[in-house]
């Protein structure tokens, strides 16, 4: 019975990323089609920007929130539900502004369906997916974030083929992530929970060290977009439409690291638990990327109606990343969470986004969108090595 029951729990988790993956499958062909790929690139910077803001608001609780959830009790957990949704309330009002600068500052044309396009990847951090990753509940994830997402961006699709105009898209992706942690708190039931000033203080408080891993890896991830777009780099059209199939092929790949979760944080030993999860990942990141680099080119040519070619060659270096990835997503979120060390994390992230910071446009003024593919996997490769030392360390403390 157990068995059956991991089975359809990692069935479940296969299925969300699947289903999320259909938003941008039927977004971003009509986006190009309608506004070619000036318009694309309005909202892959707005989008880029965004994500690394959607970090700060999730205030580290996608880091940390699961195993805690995995070992509360239903009281504690509602509670624990309530206080993050509030942190991250305080958190997305305080960035927006912010936000709205930045991007009007970094785009000329298509600005207001930019900055809805960052407000709309920002609030992401909304999502109470952590909370039914801990509880082990794969369906209410799809509930609360995924279906609701495709059945909005299915609406846009079609009113944008229909000659809406782009900002109608961007607002549409915000009114979606808004609508995750309502629906979220329907399930978890929080008619009786309360939450004082003092546990919010608190909260923002305490979450920081988590709060700092999540948004320098966020930022490494997303910078890339970001600097070529600010740069004005010739190279970000087709750097963004890789960028975009890959963020689509490595969410699918977080399935593997969630249906993990509530194993990996249980008691037991936790080196044998990575060395497996390691082995795991490792592997489906190395077949990740050889599909990658067979089809991105093809389903570019799709996904982006013709408007950008995307060759083998660049698709190949982007590809060196994926496994990278997949192994950090072990050792980090996995491993240095389990044996309380988050600022181990925090570090790499920093490292790996000075290499990035410094890799990408050089790599970009030299090579294009390749150039600034190898920096990114460099900044990886960093970030891998510094947590693989951080657990060795704890290893050889407890040995």
């Amino acid at each position: 019975m157990t068995l059956q029951v991991e089975a359809r729990r990692m069935a479940g988790f296969a299925a969300i990323p699947a289903v999320g993956a259909l938003s941008p499958l039927l977004a971003i062909p009509a986006i190009t089609s309608e506004y070619g790929a000036s318009g694309w690139a309005a909202i892959a910077f707005g989008q880029a920007f965004g994500t690394a803001f959607s970090l700060v608001v999730e205030m580290g609780w996608g880091l940390t929130g699961p195993q805690r959830v995995a070992r509360a009790d239903r009281a504690e957990s509602r509670h624990l539900y309530l206080r993050c949704v509030a942190t991250q309330g305080v958190v997305f009002v305080g960035c927006a502004p912010v936000l709205i600068a930045v991007t009007v500052l970094g785009q000329s044309i298509f600005v207001g369906a930019s900055v809805l396009a960052a407000l709309g990847a920002a609030a992401v951090g909304f999502s109470p997916a952590w909370y039914f990753v801990g509880a082990g509940t794969p369906t209410q994830v799809l509930l609360t974030d995924s279906l609701p997402k495709v059945v909005l961006t299915a609406v846009l699709a079609g009113a944008l083929v229909a000659g809406a105009p782009l900002w109608l898209y961007s607002a549409g992706t915000l009114l979606a992530a808004l609508l995750a942690p309502v629906i979220g708190a329907l399930i978890v039931g929080l008619e009786d929970v309360r939450l004082d000033r003092r546990t919010l203080a608190t909260d923002l408080r305490d979450q920081v060290s988590a709060l700092s891993g999540r948004v320098l890896v966020a930022a490494h991830l997303s910078a890339p977009t970001v600097l070529l777009g600010f740069a004005g780099a010739p190279a970000l059209p087709l750097f963004a439409a890789a960028d975009r199939l890959q963020k689509m092929l490595l969410t699918v790949l977080t399935t593997a690291p969630n249906s993990l979760q509530r194993w990996f944080g249980s008691d037991g030993p936790w080196v044998r638990k990575l060395q497996i999860s390691l082995g795991l990942n490792g592997g489906i990141g190395l077949l990740a990327a050889v599909l990658f680099w067979a089809g991105a080119p093809a389903a570019a040519r799709a996904l982006f109606s013709g408007e950008i070619a995307l060759s083998h060659g660049v698709a190949a270096v982007a590809a060196v990343s994926i496994p990278l990835l997949c192994l950090t997503r072990v050792t980090g979120n996995l491993g240095l969470v389990r044996v309380g060390r988050v600022g181990w994390v925090t570090g790499s992230a920093f490292v790996a986004l000075l290499v990035v910071g410094l890799g990408v446009p050089l790599g970009a003024a030299r090579g294009g969108a390749s150039g600034a593919w190898w920096a990114v996997a460099a900044g990886l490769t960093v970030m891998l090595a510094i947590q693989g030392c951080g657990l060795w360390r704890v290893r050889h403390e407890h040995s």
